[in-house]
C-alpha cells in the first residue's frame, strides 16, 4: 500500500507553495533556496533538504510494473484522506463570489469527458491510494 500526494493538486502539503509539482526538479530546488526566508517548510528529512519527487499517476504505474509489481487502487470507500473531505480535482483555479454570483478562474480539466474516454478516475485525485503486490516470476532487468 503506498499513499501519496497527487501532483494535479495545484498546492505543495509541505511549503504551501502553488505548482510545484508543474515545474522541473532542478527549478524548483532552485527557487526554494531563493525564497528560503519567505516561506515555512514542514521538514520531513533531518536535513531540511526538500525530498518530494512528484511522479504522475501514469509514471508511477510504470515504476512499480517495471519493478514486476502489479498495480492497482483501494477501493473509494477506503480512500485515505476521504473523497468527501477531500475531492477529486476537476479544476485549477480560483472562485470568487460577485454580486451573488459565483466566477471561476482558471482552467477546467475536462475529468468528466476523459474519465468516459478511459482514463481513471483515480488520475483526478488529490492523493493517490495505490496497491501494488509483487508478480510472481523473475523481477524484470533494465539492459544498460
Amino acid at each position: 500500500y503506498t499513499l501519496v500526494p497527487n501532483p494535479i493538486k495545484p498546492i505543495d502539503d509541505h511549503t504551501g507553495l502553488a505548482f510545484l509539482s508543474y515545474m522541473p526538479r532542478w527549478f524548483v530546488l532552485l527557487y526554494l533556496k531563493f525564497i528560503k526566508e519567505k516561506y515555512e517548510y514542514s521538514q520531513v528529512t533531518i536535513s531540511g533538504d526538500w525530498d518530494v519527487y512528484y511522479r504522475f499517476l501514469p509514471k508511477l504505474k510504470k515504476c512499480f510494473e517495471d519493478a514486476n509489481f502489479s498495480f492497482g487502487y483501494l477501493p473509494d470507500s477506503l480512500h485515505y484522506p476521504p473523497l468527501d473531505t477531500v475531492p477529486p480535482v476537476h479544476k485549477i483555479g480560483k472562485s470568487i463570489k460577485i454580486f451573488g454570483f459565483d466566477l471561476f478562474f482558471g482552467i477546467p480539466l475536462m475529468a468528466n469527458l476523459l474519465i468516459k474516454m478511459g482514463r481513471p478516475k483515480q488520475y483526478y485525485y488529490p492523493y493517490l491510494n495505490l496497491v501494488c503486490t509483487p508478480k510472481k516470476g523473475k523481477p524484470q532487468t533494465k539492459s544498460a
